[in-house]
């Protein structure tokens, strides 16, 4: 992921950099001013301030330097490519943050391109948090190095660089230093470990690639500026669970039963884009030592591509749900009531344990007193609740909500034991029949059933 998201950056970055090529090693480009008090260079009968680039090897940079790449491909830059050095209050892409040393040994691991990209980067890092006092995360920088690829045995200097690319605005050219960059990005950010967080509070996760724990530490910031994760529920734990599988289990299920109303629906716009994904943060070791005696349900938006990683975003979840489901757009739904679309007979074939089930409620003239699916599963009857599920996520009083459902979950929320989930996973068991039933303030009943297709 490292690798395609900074290829990305390459390309953005490098498509702005043509009108800075110079043929000469210092020359003087012009734009226009907008300061009366600027210091300016007189240009046929314009007043302009004077901007000095330079065309250099990359490996002639040092710490501070600021530049735009003109020439190379790849996801690190070599010593003898050719950058621009430009002054850090002019826009540029790239600045030099630190230098570090480095040589392989018998237990580095090289990439297909022969280089030990990761382990480089990994000093770079390193050398980040140590400079900054944090990790990149929640920060939109990228980190990436120059240095020899020729020989990685002797010890060599290789420059850490870095470059600003937010997931929901693109690549952010600076024109700043990157500390004035980050003093602003973080500003905002409260540093709190995970367990001091409460219902509605948004967080960035420093390490993305570290799972979070219970003392993990995390940046808090408002809901309205962009961060990565968001807790949209606390419950206590029952004093009945001491055993660690039911732990898991309880934990799971009921983090999930207010998260996949979440995880399975997807963007309207586009059903096979991004998602939503809660999962529940418990710690085993808190819960053995008796500090941790809640579960937090954390939620995050997902890339279709890599569902593990949290996209950016500037919303809360819990506050403005309806911002992310809006009115569907080209979808099948009805003039008004209530409709169930279920899975095709070659779907159900294919997985039944993952087979789709659509439940849309579409302007409904009276309020919505409950809404139940009810399923046969080997001749018996179960019942599945979803009224406090809508009416936490305001889908109850939306115009048209359409929600999309997996065949496990209907499992999960009707109380089945672990066995029963497991015997619809290896096909033992399986959904005879599902009917959606909805009734309203007045007790007026709605219903629509598989067997209506």
């Amino acid at each position: 992921m490292k690798k395609f998201i900074l290829l990305i950056l390459l390309i953005s970055f490098c498509s702005t950099d043509s009108s800075q090529v110079v043929d000469n090693s210092i020359q003087t480009s012009t734009t226009l001013s907008t300061s009366s008090t600027s210091t300016t260079t007189n240009v046929t009968s314009t007043t302009l301030p004077e901007i000095l680039s330079e065309k250099l090897y990359a490996s002639d940079l040092t710490i501070g330097d600021c530049f735009d790449y003109l020439d190379g491909e790849g996801y690190y830059f070599a010593a003898d490519y050719y950058v621009t050095r430009v002054p850090c209050d002019t826009l540029h892409s790239y600045e030099i943050i630190s230098i570090i040393n480095y040589s392989s040994n018998d237990d580095t691991i090289f990439g297909e391109d022969g280089v030990p990209n990761l382990e480089i980067y990994t000093a770079c890092e390193k050398s980040y948090s140590e400079i900054f006092n944090r990790d990149i995360g929640g920060t939109s920088t990228y980190i990436t190095w120059i240095g020899d690829l020729e020989n990685f045995e002797e010890d060599d200097d290789y420059l850490c660089l870095v470059a600003v690319f937010d997931t929901l605005n693109g690549p952010q050219p600076l024109s700043t230093n990157y500390q004035t960059y980050f003093n602003d990005k973080t500003q905002n950010f409260v540093s709190v470990d995970v367990n001091e967080l409460v219902e509605g509070d948004c967080f960035w996760q420093r390490r993305p690639d570290v799972d979070l724990y219970f003392y993990t530490e995390v940046d808090k910031v408002p809901c309205n500026e962009v961060h990565s994760h968001e807790v949209v529920k606390i419950y206590e734990l029952p004093y009945e669970i001491v055993d660690e599988d039911e732990m898991y289990y309880w934990t799971f299920k009921t983090c999930y039963e207010y998260g996949t109303l979440i995880y399975p629906l997807f963007y309207f716009e586009d059903l096979e884009n991004d998602g939503i994904r809660t999962f529940a943060l418990f710690d085993e070791v808190a819960f053995t030592t008796g500090d941790q005696t809640t579960v937090s349900c954390i939620s995050y938006a997902y890339d279709s591509q890599d569902r593990s990683r949290a996209e950016h975003k500037n919303i809360s979840f819990a506050d403005l749900f309806s911002s992310l489901y809006l009115e569907p757009d080209g979808l099948s739904v009805p003039e008004s009531g209530i409709s169930l679309s279920c899975p095709y007979d070659y779907e159900l074939e294919d997985d039944a344990y993952m087979s789709q089930y659509i439940i849309t409620l579409k302007s409904l003239d009276i309020p919505v007193k409950k809404i139940e699916i009810k399923y046969v599963d080997n001749d018996k009857e179960f019942i599945v609740d979803l009224t406090d599920i809508y009416a936490f996520h305001g889908f109850d009083k939306f115009n048209t909500s359409v929600a999309i459902y997996e065949s496990w979950y209907f499992y999960f929320l009707s109380n089945r034991d672990l066995e029963a989930i497991n015997n619809l996973s290896d096909g033992t068991d399986y959904l005879e029949s599902v009917d959606l039933v909805v009734t309203d303030n007045e007790d007026n009943i709605y219903e629509s059933s598989c067997d209506d297709e």
